[in-house]
């Protein structure tokens, strides 16, 4: 009779891996090395998980937990990052919004997400607001978004994020009518990340360009 294969304790703990534990794990290895740049600015990544933990701090304050999903219309930018690795830390959901969509698809890509919070860049605020979107809660970038931080401590939020736990939205093109949305789990987006890496052949200390 075969035997049964049995995890090893490293296996399971890795297979439960969620994008925010890999990030504090990062934190805690190269504090001082270079997170993220966007133009002239720098961010340590002792100083983008201490922005990270305002800002995951800010959404438990603007009442999202574990499982709720909030929209973030914006280009690419550090806030962008930000908002992906706080959201990961509490398990609540990213719905990605694409910049270039018409009205009509703005608002079927954000109705279908329901999110309870929107956050957009200030070149969409009209745009968002013309829409007459059923949103209980609009955080705009900028003035707002670094007001909802500075009021924050930057401890570290509980750990509640699941791998199964959706991580992200991310729409279809809509070649065959309005965008349709997929959830992509910490999980999927670790082993998506990790086969970019294989394939590409990165290794530690590279960085990639996120186009706006």
């Amino acid at each position: 009779m075969a035997e049964l294969f049995t995890p090893s304790p490293a296996c399971l703990a890795a297979g439960r891996s969620t994008i925010g534990g890999l990030f504090r794990q990062q934190v805690a290895m190269q504090p001082h090395a270079v997170a993220v740049i966007d133009g002239s600015s720098r961010l340590s990544y002792a100083n983008l998980n201490a922005r990270v933990n305002q800002l995951a701090h800010g959404l438990l304050k603007l009442g999202l937990r574990r499982g709720d999903r909030l929209a973030l219309l914006a280009r690419n930018c550090t806030a962008y990052v930000e908002i992906e690795l706080a959201a990961a830390k509490l398990g609540v959901i990213v719905a990605a919004i694409n910049w270039r969509l018409a009205p009509v698809e703005l608002a079927h890509c954000i109705g279908l997400a329901s999110p309870s919070l929107l956050i957009v860049a200030p070149e969409y605020h009209d745009v968002c607001a013309s829409l007459h979107l059923d949103i209980a809660q609009t955080l705009i970038l900028c003035d707002q978004y670094e007001s909802l931080l500075a009021a924050q401590t930057d401890n570290e939020p509980p750990e509640v994020a699941d791998s199964e736990d959706g991580l992200v939205i991310l729409y279809t093109s809509g070649t065959t009518g309005l965008p349709k949305g997929a959830v992509i789990s910490h999980r999927a987006m670790i082993a998506r990340s990790l086969v970019y890496m294989m394939d590409l052949r990165i290794s530690r200390g590279r960085a990639f360009i996120a186009w706006p």
